[in-house]
């Protein structure tokens, strides 16, 4: 016994307490450390080599993706650890030119941290350096993006396709949107960027894709503003995702992007199209109304997209089994409008979750406080899935709660709604209502400006004469706000067109803005 005591006492002795192995979460980005030749060096050797020393070890495969070299040539890559890269050019250095090696945003680390923002280091085989620096910023519907690749293309000497050509530069956006080019030589370019999604380093067709209200000029002066580049879809026939038949009366189609279900048509061999509508909470949706499915049978179908035929998953041939379940969700509204605050309101609009019949409810809305008060009204269907209450009388200023009820109204498969009408808005007096003011600058003489204002329900345009900002009829939010010239004066923003080339009507984004009840923001808006 006087053993084991003395055991445990001496193992008790010899025992320490110290901090668990390892350490906190690497989450910083990585940086360059030094490079060869170094930054702004003149008069390199020909057969110099050059090489990039990372500040840690970096995933090898996405570091060379974002390794761009001008003017644009083919080179190879070799890594001595993982921490340093080298790379040789196919046809060497040339004699008196200089050259600029970017490390874009998507070169990330082992952790997967990327690079906070695009790298650059010139150096020229000669005896100065060119001095053109261009900058700009590319945002979408979001705000700024981030890793997007930036063509400059030289057009003293680029005679081929935009996006798909060698550029004279590249680089990418930063995780504020903005891209920077540095010691560009003197000349005209065009850019272009896009979200390269593929890393081919070209302009996929399906590729969101961006460009500039105009080709630049850099005289080597000073630095150059691009200005801001909206990045859209192209115009394509979009891809069909999924093909359901949700229940005898109903199939869904699912596409990869937004679909006006205008421009779709849908023949079923053996199968009424009774109609279509979009889904009004995914624009990417659509359902088809049909006559009643047979669950024995098979269905052949046809589906075109602005008369452009289109497929499921690339098979040129699309079936549908006939579905046998009945349709028995009760319906549901989905939204209404407007909402918690208004600056003026003459009719309550419903929207349904699917096509609903054309019955009219049997009674009018009744004020929650005093059902013996009713708003004079009357209902009226704008469509199937759109019930409108239209006031007689605006509402007055001040917050109003209604109440109701949804007898006799059903979906097309007769499933009555559950839920009872309640509405709650409140009417802002003009002192109440917030107020967005600046000013407007732009490098166009056009006074045609449009300012877009949207939340993630609401989307307000309106035009403005410049260069003074001042927006009045926006109820409180968040909003993402942009403006544009609207050269072509049809109220939408032109992105431009890659092939054959168009500029993008010129554009400005505002940003993120809060609107709050009585009170001014200020902020200015640039448009390029």
């Amino acid at each position: 016994m006087v053993n084991h005591v003395l055991l445990m006492l001496l193992l008790g002795a010899c025992a320490k307490v110290s901090a668990p192995t390892g350490g906190p979460i690497d989450q910083a980005p990585p940086r360059i450390a030094s490079t060869q030749p170094v930054t702004d060096q003149t008069s390199v050797a020909t057969d110099a080599a050059i090489q990039i020393d990372f500040s840690e070890p970096m995933d090898r495969r996405t570091t060379q993706e974002a390794i761009f070299v001008a003017p644009a040539t083919d080179f190879e890559m070799d890594w001595e650890g993982s921490a340093t890269l080298r790379l040789k050019l196919a046809q060497g250095l040339a004699q008196d030119r200089t050259y600029v090696i970017t490390i874009g945003t998507d070169a990330k680390d082992r952790r997967g941290n990327r690079l906070e923002a695009s790298e650059q280091f010139a150096f020229s085989t000669g005896d100065a350096l060119d001095t053109g620096v261009l900058m700009g910023r590319v945002v979408d519907e979001e705000g700024p993006r981030h890793g997007i690749s930036v063509l400059a293309y030289d057009l003293e000497y680029f005679n081929g396709r935009l996006g798909h050509d060698p550029p004279a530069y590249a680089t990418q956006t930063g995780s504020d949107g903005v891209f920077h080019f540095e010691r560009l030589a003197t000349t005209k370019y065009r850019l272009l960027a896009f979200d390269d999604l593929d890393k081919d380093r070209t302009l996929g067709d399906r590729e969101l894709r961006a460009l500039a209200s105009g080709d630049v000029t850099i005289d080597g002066s000073d630095s150059t503003a691009a200005g801001d580049l909206y990045l859209t879809p192209p115009v394509v026939a979009p891809l069909l995702q999924q093909l359901t038949a949700l229940d005898e009366h109903r199939l869904l189609l699912v596409f990869d992007t937004a679909c006006d279900a205008e421009s779709v048509e849908v023949e079923i061999d053996g199968l009424e199209v009774r109609g279509m509508h979009n889904s009004p909470t995914d624009p990417n949706r659509i359902y088809v109304i049909t006559g009643r499915q047979s669950s024995d049978l098979t269905y052949p179908l046809r589906i075109r997209v602005g008369g452009v035929s289109v497929s499921l998953e690339g098979e040129p041939d699309a079936e549908i089994p006939g579905a046998r379940r009945a349709d028995t969700r009760p319906p549901q509204v989905v939204d209404i409008r407007p909402g918690e605050y208004a600056i003026e309101v003459e009719e309550f609009v419903f929207t349904f979750d699917e096509m609903m019949s054309p019955q009219l409810p049997s009674r009018g809305l009744w004020e929650t406080n005093d059902s013996t008060r009713v708003p004079q009204g009357r209902w009226r269907w704008w469509d199937g899935l759109h019930l409108a209450y239209e006031l007689t009388k605006s509402l007055v200023v001040g917050s109003t709660i209604l109440e109701g009820v949804w007898t006799g109204i059903s979906d097309r498969a007769g499933n009555e709604l559950v839920d009872s009408i309640r509405v709650e808005t409140l009417v802002l007096p003009e002192i109440d209502r917030p107020i967005l003011e600046g000013a407007i600058s732009s490098s166009s003489d056009s006074a045609r400006f449009r300012i877009v204002a949207s939340t993630t329900k609401e989307r307000y345009s309106f035009q403005t004469s410049g260069p003074e900002l001042r927006v009045t009829k926006l109820v409180p939010g968040q909003y993402e706000i942009f403006g544009f010239i609207d050269v072509d004066g049809d109220a939408q923003h032109d992105p431009g067109q890659v092939e054959p080339f168009r500029p993008a009507e010129p554009f400005g984004w505002l940003g993120s803005v809060e609107l709050r009840p009585s009170t001014t923001t200020k902020a200015d808006l640039h448009i390029h």
